[in-house]
């Protein structure tokens, strides 16, 4: 029972510190750019500014306002806009999985890449890879699809967007409800990690999964983490690597290469069925952001193994 109890308090200690880790970075942004975009339309202004990069990845220049609102606020916030113009893009299956290639791969990036440097891992380094993989992906399914002819029927939207209700009251219920679900999602997720460790379940995890992992330069000890990063999302993942690195868990090398991985690819059960309900098709969103994503880890990888320190620290890492 003694042991038991003492389990239950290291599960609750342990999902405090990071929940606190994942809430001191998260939600001071959250609030700034809710605060750019009630008073001053800055997703508009910023979905202009991307117009012209939509046609690198066959899209029309109006579905820059789109990925506006992935990058700077969140993925539902682009599924509301994009609910709004849907009759104006007239976007075939093709386009729609493309469009949603592209959001998944880079959204919420204010939040998600305070979260990066805090795991010690350079912002410019991760926007890079997230604004240049969106557009790579998407031009990639995008000559695949106009290759092969495949998916030209129109898009179909199965997504009703819920009535908003303004004002920052209703805001701070909204995030106050979503707190209090990660919360206990993460407590979760500690107690899994946990058992996983106590039945020597992530052992087998290690084998199984290592030797992919391992070619993209992510050891053993940053496996289970990301794993749940890619299931569940990078906010939950990346803050336990940061857990995990503050107690000398996973090297800095595995950090950069697991932060990478889930830069481009996270959250791929919940945000897969997400795009699907705006169109997209499971062959993109899902199949070939893996395959994209594990190739250009893989590729990161081998650059990265042949890095000195001071190299990876001058383009990559954050100073400690």
């Amino acid at each position: 029972m003694k042991k038991f109890s003492a389990a239950i308090k290291d599960v609750l200690r342990g999902g405090a510190r990071i929940y606190w880790t994942l809430f001191k970075l998260s939600f001071p942004v959250l609030v700034g750019v809710r605060i750019l975009d009630e008073y001053f339309n800055f997703t508009a202004h910023a979905g202009k500014l991307l117009s012209p990069l939509m046609s690198l990845v066959g899209l029309p220049g109006e579905a820059g306002i789109v990925w506006a609102a992935a990058i700077f606020l969140q993925l539902y916030a682009a599924m509301l806009v994009l609910a709004s113009i849907w009759t104006q893009l007239d976007l075939t299956g093709a386009q729609a999985t493309v469009l949603a290639a592209v959001l998944l791969t880079a959204h919420a990036l204010p939040v998600e890449l305070r979260i990066v440097r805090a795991a010690g891992v350079q912002m410019r380094a991760m926007l890079a890879a997230r604004i240049g993989g969106a557009l790579l992906l998407g031009a990639l399914l995008s000559a695949v699809y106009e290759w092969g002819g495949w998916l030209n029927e129109p898009a179909v939207l199965r997504f009703a967007p819920p009535p908003q209700t303004p004002g920052w009251a209703a805001w701070f219920l909204s995030q106050a409800k979503n707190w209090a679900l990660i919360f206990a999602v993460i407590l979760a997720l500690v107690a899994l990690v946990r058992i996983l460790k106590e039945s020597h379940a992530e052992k087998f995890l290690e084998a199984a999964l290592s030797p992919v992992l391992r070619r993209m330069g992510i050891g053993a000890q940053a496996t289970t983490t990301t794993l749940i990063g890619m299931t569940l999302g990078l906010s939950y993942g990346g803050a336990m690597l940061i857990d995990e690195s503050k107690r000398g868990g996973v090297s800095r090398r595995d950090m950069l290469c697991a932060l990478t991985l889930l830069c481009l690819c996270h959250s791929v059960i919940e945000d897969t069925l997400a795009m699907m309900l705006v169109g997209a098709h499971i062959s993109g969103v899902l199949f070939g952001r893996i395959l994209f994503s594990f190739a250009a880890v893989f590729i990161f990888a081998k650059i990265v193994r042949r890095m000195s320190d001071a190299e990876l620290m001058r383009w990559f890492l954050v100073a400690r």
